[in-house]
């Protein structure tokens, strides 16, 4: 796993999402009265981005990983310029890679599915079309049950792959509250 130097400790990018996932979900927590609902939507809309930019960035990671370990360094030099879709990440080059599939009748695949036709109405909005994206009972809305779906997605969704690949999974996904960067 690709790791940076940050301050006083490494960090990764799907941990760093990951982190920030949790900040924003702990923050809208903390807003529940109807006074601050904008700032609520606001860190419940970027609680869902980063668990779905976590995710994503581990798969990817992830994908690099095994690419190197088969020995396949230009291909894993070359992925982050492929472009895939993920379904193809999932469906096609994690088993190959690793001879499995990924489990789908899991709970986090439903709340990822979920979580992407959040991330798809808020980066594609289409105002009237997506009225209830804000009410707290829209199963596809941004709301607090949605991200924390979406959190949790992340965390059940790497302990799967790390199953698949015969890893431990990274001590970040068992993390109870959002550590401060500094």
């Amino acid at each position: 796993m690709v790791t940076f130097a940050c301050g006083a400790f490494l960090a990764s990018f799907p941990y760093d999402m990951f982190n920030d996932a949790q900040y924003f979900l702990e923050q809208a927590r903390n807003s529940q009265d109807r006074q601050s609902e904008c700032i609520r939507w606001r860190f419940l809309r970027a609680s869902i981005l980063f668990s779905l930019n976590s995710i994503e960035a581990y798969v990817n990671t992830l994908i690099i990983d095994l690419l190197r370990g088969w020995g396949l360094n230009e291909v894993a030099e070359e992925y982050p310029n492929t472009r895939l879709s993920w379904e193809k990440k999932i469906d096609i080059i994690i088993p190959w890679l690793t001879g499995k599939k990924v489990d789908k009748k899991q709970k986090f695949w439903g709340d990822f599915v979920d979580a992407r036709k959040i991330r798809t109405i808020l980066v594609h909005y289409c105002g009237s079309a997506y009225s209830d994206v804000y009410d707290d009972n829209a199963k596809p809305g941004v709301n607090l049950l949605n991200a924390e779906r979406a959190h949790g997605m992340v965390k059940d969704m790497v302990k799967h792959l790390c199953e698949l690949v015969g890893q431990n999974s990274p001590s970040w996904v068992d993390q109870a509250t959002s550590r401060t960067i500094e």
